[in-house]
């Protein structure tokens, strides 16, 4: 079962948009799609090191994103493994957010 299959390219959309507010915050890879319950790697660059970053799920049309899930809020050292849920229903609008001293809501 294949999931979350346009993953990057709302991860690479939602990236510009953190690397808009800061030129050093982004992702460096995250994966192009995903299958429930395996383990994977995302991957970004921060140049604040001593303060954690929050990777976010998010789905829907891009101009209007709903938050699914945060991931993690305390993710240090530019990697953070990510077990996509069973619970996430197949689409193509999956994106992933970074931010970095933010308040989500």
């Amino acid at each position: 079962m294949q999931l979350l299959k346009a993953i990057i390219c709302g991860a690479t959309a939602l990236a510009t948009f953190a690397a808009a507010q800061s030129t050093t915050l982004g992702f460096s890879q995250v994966p192009a799609s995903v299958v429930a319950g395996q383990s994977y790697t995302v991957t970004y660059y921060a140049a604040d090191t001593t303060h954690p970053v929050t990777i976010i799920l998010r789905k829907g049309d891009p101009a209007n994103l709903q938050t699914i899930e945060v991931l993690t809020s305390a993710s240090v050292g530019g990697s953070y493994t990510w077990i996509p849920s069973k619970s996430y229903v197949d689409a193509k609008d999956y994106a992933l957010q970074i931010t970095q001293g933010l308040e989500i809501k």
